[in-house]
C-alpha cells in the first residue's frame, strides 16, 4: 500500500529562497499489529518561483514527480519459512470452480474406446447442489440416466453427445443434474442401436454442504511463534457422515487470547479509518479436501492456540467444538545490544568500537 507521498516541484515565494532553498519532508505514521510505526522521511527540495519561471537552473526547476513508499502488510512476508512457502503453493494450486466441475476438459484425451463413467469420479466433492455427468460409450449407443429416486434425469439437463475425431468414441453429457444433501446414487443404462441393454453403470455422489465437526490437520499447519511468520491452523471441516464439506462453506469461529486472526487485526486497522462495525472471525473452506486455513497474526508467544467452532444442528441448536494447536518458538539469530563494563565482551570490544553518528 502507499503509506505516504509528497509532490515535488512545488513553488515558494522568492526572497531568501535561493540562499536557503526549502525542503519538503513527508513521514507516514500508522498502526500495525497494535504498534505505532513510521516510515522513513521522504525529502524533496522546493524550487524558487523565479527559477521555475525563468527555467534557470533547469535541473532544479524540473518536476521530479512524486515519491512513494510501499509498505508490505505483515501478512505478506518477504522471507518466509519453507513450510509456509509449500502451503502457499498448495493453496494457489487449488482448482477453480469451473475446472473442478469438469467445464474445462477434453473428454477424449487419454481414453480408449469402450463404456466408462468419466465424470464425476468416485471421490468428487461437488461445490454446488448441481453436477455435470459424463458417460463414455461407443458411437451409435445411447444412455439412459436415472436419478437416485429411479426416475429419469430431466431431458432439459441433457447437453448432447460428442463424437471423437476418429469416430471411435462418444460421450453423453448432462449438466445441472440436481443433488440432495448426503449420498446420491445414480444409474446409467447404456443401450445399443436396437435399444437393448449393453451395460449398466452406477456411481454415488456425496454432497457435503452442512458442517458438523472439525479436526486439526497438523501436516498442513504452520505452528510457529517467531514474531514474523503468520501461524496457520489447517482445520478440516466434516459433515455428519465424516465427509469433507464442499469448497466455499463458511462458519463462525473464536480464538482465545493472546492470539488473534490476521484478518481481525487488518479489519480493526481499516475500521479506525472507515468507522466500520465490529469484526466477526470466520473460517472458509478452500478446495475439495474440506480444509479451512485460519491465519493468525504473527506472535512471539508460544503456547496453546485455542479455536472454538460453532455448528448449527438440525434441531435448531448449536454444537461447539474446541480445537487446540501448540505454537512453538524457533531458534533465531542473536543480536548483541550492549556490553557491561568489566565483562570479557566489553574488554574485547572497547578498543575496536567506533561511533556511527
Amino acid at each position: 500500500m502507499n503509506a505516504g507521498e509528497g509532490q515535488a516541484g512545488a513553488l515558494v515565494p522568492t526572497g531568501d529562497c535561493a540562499a536557503t532553498p526549502g525542503v519538503l519532508k513527508v513521514i507516514a505514521s500508522f498502526e500495525q499489529a497494535g504498534k505505532r510505526v513510521m516510515t522513513p522521511a521522504v525529502e524533496n527540495q522546493l524550487h524558487c518561483a523565479a527559477e521555475a519561471a525563468s527555467g534557470e537552473p533547469a535541473e532544479r526547476a524540473q518536476d521530479s514527480s512524486r515519491k512513494v513508499i510501499d509498505i508490505t502488510p505483515a501478512s505478506v512476508a518477504t522471507t518466509v519459512v519453507p513450510e509456509l512457502q509449500v502451503l502457499q503453493q498448495k493453496r494457489l494450486a487449488i482448482s477453480s470452480d469451473g475446472a473442478a466441475s469438469g467445464a474445462e476438459r477434453d473428454w477424449f484425451t487419454g481414453q480408449q474406446p469402450g463404456v466408462n463413467w468419466l465424470f464425476p469420479g468416485p471421490e468428487h466433492n461437488p461445490r454446488s447442489p448441481a453436477v455435470r455427468i459424463v458417460i463414455q460409450h461407443l458411437p451409435g449407443q445411447t444412455v439412459l440416466l436415472a436419478q437416485p429416486d429411479g426416475n429419469p434425469v430431466d431431458a432439459l439437463n441433457f447437453d448432447g453427445t460428442l463424437i471423437s475425431a476418429d469416430q471411435k468414441m462418444a460421450v453423453s453429457i448432462w449438466r445441472g443434474v440436481p443433488l440432495g444433501e448426503g449420498a446420491n446414487l445414480f444409474h446409467a443404462d447404456v443401450l445399443d442401436a436396437a435399444g437393448k441393454p449393453v451395460q449398466t453403470l452406477s456411481r454415488s455422489l456425496h454432497y457435503a454442504n452442512t458442517p458438523a465437526r472439525a479436526e486439526l490437520v497438523p501436516e498442513q499447519s504452520i505452528l510457529v511463534a517467531d514474531g514474523k511468520t503468520p501461524p496457520v491452523l489447517a482445520v478440516r471441516i466434516l459433515d455428519r457422515d465424516g465427509r469433507p464439506v464442499r469448497a466455499g462453506v463458511t462458519g463462525p469461529l473464536q480464538i482465545q487470547a493472546p492470539y488473534r486472526t490476521q484478518r481481525e487485526v487488518e479489519f480493526e486497522q481499516t475500521r479506525q479509518l472507515a468507522g466500520s462495525d465490529r469484526f466477526t472471525p470466520q473460517y472458509r473452506v478452500e478446495g475439495d479436501e474440506g480444509i479451512a486455513y485460519i491465519e493468525l497474526a504473527p506472535t512471539t508467544e508460544s503456547g496453546n492456540a485455542q479455536l472454538e467452532l460453532s455448528f448449527a444442528q438440525a434441531d435448531n441448536t448449536t454444537r461447539r467444538q474446541e480445537i487446540r494447536a501448540w505454537l512453538e518458538t524457533r531458534a533465531r539469530d542473536w543480536v548483541v545490544v550492549g556490553f557491561v563494563e568489566g565483562t570479557v565482551g566489553y574488554k574485547a570490544t572497547v578498543t575496536k568500537a567506533f561511533s556511527i553518528t
